[in-house]
This record gives structure tokens, sequence and C-alpha cells, in this order.
């Protein structure tokens, strides 16, 4: 079978995923992630500090009535991401966490902060998920539900005219939905006040992004994602995703530009018949080798799209 030659988009003088690259880690000096798993504090604004180190970036807001978490890290790490929030900030309560979408090791610690009687907010379908019984078919995983205690107390559905907001001392605090992206719970939770937005795993910091297709995600999702995070981003924002250090806006317009390269690429491919495996082989990555997991970053996206029936048509 003749090879295809699939378009790439570059930039000038470097291929794709060298530059997104360096857009991705553009504040990576701010943040050493801890590679033995301990837990470490920095500082983004007077207000918002990301604890590292919990299984996933751990987001607090400081207000006069307590504390805001966006996310809550893996479960192993749930005594110990609570014990140093004590120690850091002075015991002062866990009022509200945001949940970003239901996978394990953003939702470990969600059960401890109930207990301590802090509301859990995150989509219906992040609710979901946690209640039931599933299967993950590109891990080849089944999930049980998670502890009644774990799951979320006020949710919202994409009908919700959006941004929500979360009053906390004082401070507004915005969220809405982002549809069919990494998962099709995904939400943004945005502190205005410090030009902040936490993002989850709709981000991908030096990687390809992760499509959960078995539980709604897929590269038409994580589009739409960033352009809907880029209405809301200005040019000195700071973005938190779940792994890596903070980023700015530039990191969105990378990864938009990216996936709408890609987009292109398997319409393409789809359309002349090619599997997941055939398109590895024939370079459909080009320009983006330096970036890890591409086998199921590319697995992934086509599942995403021909589970869903997205591809229709011929080029």
């Amino acid at each position: 079978m003749r090879p295809v030659k699939l378009p790439r988009r570059t930039f000038p003088g470097k291929s794709v995923g060298t530059t997104l690259g360096a857009v991705l880690l553009g504040l990576g000096p701010l943040l050493a992630l801890a590679a033995t798993g301990d837990l470490g504090l920095v500082r983004v604004t007077d207000r918002v500090s990301l604890i590292t180190g919990a299984g996933t970036n751990v987001v607090v807001l400081e207000t006069p009535d307590g504390l805001a978490l966006v996310d809550s890290g893996a479960p192993g790490q749930a005594e110990a991401l609570l014990g140093f929030i004590d120690e850091t900030y002075g015991g002062v309560p866990i009022r509200v966490l945001f949940s970003t979408h239901w996978h394990p090791d953003h939702t470990g610690a969600n059960e401890a902060i109930a207990e301590r009687g802090a509301t859990i907010v995150a989509h219906e379908n992040t609710r979901l998920w946690m209640a039931t019984e599933y299967y993950v078919a590109w891990e080849k995983k089944n999930y049980t539900p998670s502890p009644d205690a774990a799951l979320p107390t006020e949710t919202f559905y994409s009908s919700y005219p959006q941004p929500l907001s979360y009053e906390l001392g004082g401070y507004v605090i915005e969220y809405g939905h982002l549809p069919e992206a990494h998962t099709d719970g995904d939400i943004y939770v945005r502190f205005a006040g410090d030009d902040v937005i936490a993002v989850g795993d709709v981000l991908a910091v030096d990687a390809f992004p992760l499509f959960d297709y078995s539980t709604g995600g897929w590269i038409g999702g994580s589009q739409q994602a960033m352009r809907d995070l880029l209405e809301l981003a200005g040019p000195g924002t700071t973005v938190i995703a779940s792994l890596g250090a903070p980023q700015q806006r530039a990191a969105l317009e990378a990864q938009l530009a990216m996936l709408d390269d890609f987009s292109e690429r398997f319409r393409i491919a789809m359309n002349l018949g090619k599997g997941a495996d055939e398109m590895l082989a024939e370079g459909i990555i080009e320009g983006y080798e330096s970036l890890p997991d591409a086998r199921r970053f590319i697995h992934n996206t086509y599942n995403g799209l021909w589970w869903g029936g997205r591809v229709r048509g011929p080029i």
C-alpha cells in the first residue's frame, strides 16, 4: 500500500511539536515538579497557589471565609494532601472543592474533604460517572462506584446559563462546562480577580492531550474547549493544567493549532480507510515526534471519531 503524505502545519524554522513544547513550558522555571511524590507549594498570585506532587495539580484559593480547591489529587495522597493544606494554611477550613472531571487522580481526596463539611461542585456527568460501574476500553479497566461521600454535592447541566458562579468570602469564582473534551464532564474554574483559570486535563503540558473516548472525550470537543478558553483568557492570564507548570494564553493557542492540524490529518486518513496503526506507520505524527505517548493519542483520537460516528462523507 502506498504511504499517504499527510498534511502538516509548521512554524518558521521549527516543527510544530518543538514549538508546542517550548510554548507549554514557558513558565517552567517557576515550578519544579516533585518526581518523588513530595508535596510542594507554588505561589501563583497572592491568593492563588498550586500544590504539586498530589498525583495532579491541586489549586487553592485563599479567602477570608476559607479555602476553595480545584481537584483533590490521587487516592494514595489524600492524607498527605490534607495534612499539607492544614500545615500550610494554619488549619483554615476547606469550604468548597471543584472537581474538573471524574478521574480518580483528580477526586482521590473528595471523601475526606467532604467529611470536613465542604461542598463539592462538578458537572452532573462527573457525578454520574463516579456513581456507577463501567468499563474504560482504552485502559482495559473496570471502574466501580466511588463512595457516596466522595460524590459531588452541587452539580449543574450544560443547559444552565454559563458561566456559573460561587461566592466565597466576598470572592466570586466562575466555572463552566467544556463539553466532550477530555471527558464529557470537564469544567474550568476561573479566578477572575487574579486572572487565573484552572482547566484540568483539557490542556496537556508538553504532551499530547488525552481523550477518554469511553466517557465522552474526543478531538472536536477539545478543539471547542480551546476556543472557549481563549474567549476567557487575556494576554496576562495564567492557565493551570492538571500536570506541569502554570501556563500562559499561548499554550491554549498552541494546543488549538495542533488539534486543528490533527483534525485535518485524521479527516484525510480516515476517509481513505486508514486505521490507527496504519496512520502511525505512515507518519501521521510527523512534526510532533518529541511528544510522548503518540500511540495512545492516535488510537484514542481515532476511536473517539470512529465510535461517535463523527467522520462522514468523502474528502
